[in-house]
């Protein structure tokens, strides 16, 4: 029953929907240092830690999607 009634979707769904997600927070994330200073200085510095923590979680992601292919699943209960 749509797996325990949890009501899967298709793949191709979520992905698309999840592709969409991650491309708005990209967005807003890569433009947060022109938005937090006019100082070159500074918004490189923030341009480095932002590029940096979405680097670690891309990496994040492509590893549990990594996991859930292989058919690993965490079962947080």
């Amino acid at each position: 029953m749509a797996k325990a009634e949890r009501e899967l979707i298709p793949l191709e769904d979520f992905e698309v929907a999840f592709d969409e997600v991650l491309a708005a927070m990209r967005s807003e994330f890569v433009g947060l240092p022109a938005r937090l200073t006019r100082d070159r200085t500074e918004r490189t510095r923030f341009n480095g830690e932002v590029h940096a923590s979405m680097a670690r979680i891309a990496a994040k992601l492509k590893d549990r999607a990594d996991m859930l292919r292989g058919g690993e699943v965490e079962n947080d209960d």
